[in-house]
């Protein structure tokens, strides 16, 4: 998903979003499913899940194609369908909630500290730092130091009933402009000798409040590359300089 038309200031939400977005209720048939069941029935019905800034990107790092997020659902074959609906119910069904967001705030926070005594990580967080734009660009926005910094002021809004809900409906902003169909590109690798009507089972997968032009390629933009948000001097070359001491 192209994250390239959300703005600055909703930008610094993304380490949120990524940690938070398999762990929140969903929203189904007009109930809401518990947190907890959620991540039960995840545990079951995948081999494995996964949400980053980039491929590979880590909590506060966007690593390949920095500039899109990655979500990630590996399935056995036979639950093929249900992979879609899971994907579909991620993105547009999770409910945000002050309490929810608040745990995952905390949890992010804590992890802080042992990327502190990570030297390598540090470095490669000052060079990220020096080369890219702070205000447009993920590797900005994720910066561990500019994290805990917005994390402390979230997690304080949060813990009030009068600012709670400003924090949620930021939340629900972001999710708005990233998950518009015009940001996504979705990949699918499988053995479709072993799926009847592949294609056909992604028909419903927009909700219906959603207008798509259907089978229209040309509307998926060019590719952006991580380069498209260096900063000038680094584009240039030669005036950056970082020195390992280790």
């Amino acid at each position: 998903m192209d994250t390239s038309s959300i703005p600055e200031d909703l930008r610094p939400f993304l380490v949120l979003y990524l940690e938070a977005i398999f762990e929140l209720p969903i929203l189904r048939d007009g109930e809401v499913i518990p947190h907890e069941e959620i991540v039960a029935q995840l545990e079951r019905e995948t081999v494995s899940y996964s949400s980053t800034a980039g491929f590979y990107g880590s909590t506060f790092s966007a690593k390949g194609f920095s500039q899109y997020v990655v979500i990630n659902i590996k399935s056995p074959v036979s639950l093929y369908s249900k992979s879609i609906q899971w994907l579909k119910e991620i993105l547009w069904q999770t409910q945000f909630t002050a309490e929810r967001l608040k745990v995952e705030v905390k949890k992010i926070t804590n992890d802080i500290s042992y990327f502190k005594r990570n030297g390598n990580f540090v470095n490669s967080s000052a060079h990220n730092d020096l080369l890219f734009d702070k205000k447009n660009s993920n590797q900005g926005a994720m910066n561990f130091v500019r994290q805990q910094s917005f994390l402390s002021a979230t997690l304080k809004k949060l813990k009030k009933k009068s600012t709670s809900s400003g924090v949620v409906s930021e939340m629900e902003k972001f999710r708005k402009i990233l998950c518009d169909p015009k940001n996504l590109r979705i990949q699918v690798v499988a053995d479709f000798f072993k799926v009847s009507q592949p294609k056909k089972k992604w028909e419903n997968f927009l909700p219906k409040d959603i207008p798509v032009e259907k089978d229209n390629l040309s509307l998926l933009p060019p590719i952006k590359y991580s380069t498209s948000k260096l900063k000038p001097e680094a584009i240039k070359g030669g005036n950056v300089i970082l020195f390992n001491i280790f």
